[in-house]
């Protein structure tokens, strides 16, 4: 056990936590729900809809079960130290579509941002922090991080909009940043894909800038 992954379960002993995934005492994540998290990843559809090209899209696992609960304690229960079971799901989807579109190793990651509104409740950014315990943990050769993406949403939660209003409530949700560089291949990346309007106006935003959409990763997609 290295000094990371003590002092975590020294947390947890103090803290009296129980596994994100299923409950059990005395620990973040127990050894099942760590097994339940090994990432499946692959292109499995062209799913989010760019101007009027498919983007091939990969994801690690359906949004259910362990991997449901994880990903719901990580964001809404405020524990970013999840991040590093959870980074690796995202590190095999974003390997799976750069490899699918022969991309190299040095193309650009672009994290969708949260609502600035969810930063504040949350105290992070769930995805920026995912890809901040990749760079850490040096998981693959991933890519490059570009935060490339400023968020101008409101404060309105959209979790129960159905697609006409998902897609209603993202047009015009991001403005590409000054740093932006035109003509780089990029991969859109985000922790969950439900209906996929929102990382379709991340996509959208980033081509109007100049840049050459090649896929989408997430953690998970609902089913």
């Amino acid at each position: 056990m290295n000094l990371h992954h003590f002092r975590i379960a020294v947390t947890d002993l103090f803290l009296a936590r129980s596994c994100s995934g299923c409950s059990a005492l005395g620990t973040l994540l127990c050894p099942l729900c760590q097994a339940a998290l090994l990432p499946r990843p692959g292109v499995h559809e062209f799913l989010v809809h760019s101007g009027l090209q498919w983007l091939p899209t990969a994801y690690s696992g359906a949004y259910q079960g362990v991997l449901r609960r994880v990903l719901y304690t990580y964001k809404d229960h405020h524990i970013p130290e999840l991040a590093d079971q959870l980074s690796p799901l995202l590190a095999a989807a974003i390997s799976a579509v750069r490899d699918h579109a022969g991309a190299g190793p040095l193309i650009r990651v672009v994290p969708v941002p949260s609502r600035r509104a969810a930063i504040r409740r949350r105290g992070f950014d769930p995805v920026h922090q995912l890809l901040r315990s990749m760079e850490r943990r040096q998981l693959g050769s991933h890519g490059v991080i570009a935060p490339w993406l400023q968020d101008l949403r409101g404060s309105g939660a959209s979790k129960r909009l159905d697609r006409s209003s998902r897609l209603q409530a993202s047009s015009a949700a991001f403005v590409a940043t000054p740093d932006v560089v035109a003509g780089t291949d990029v991969i859109v990346v985000d922790d969950i894909i439900t209906t996929g309007s929102t990382i379709s106006e991340a996509a959208r935003t980033l081509e109007k800038a100049g840049c050459q959409v090649r896929g989408v990763a997430a953690i998970a997609h609902t089913l």
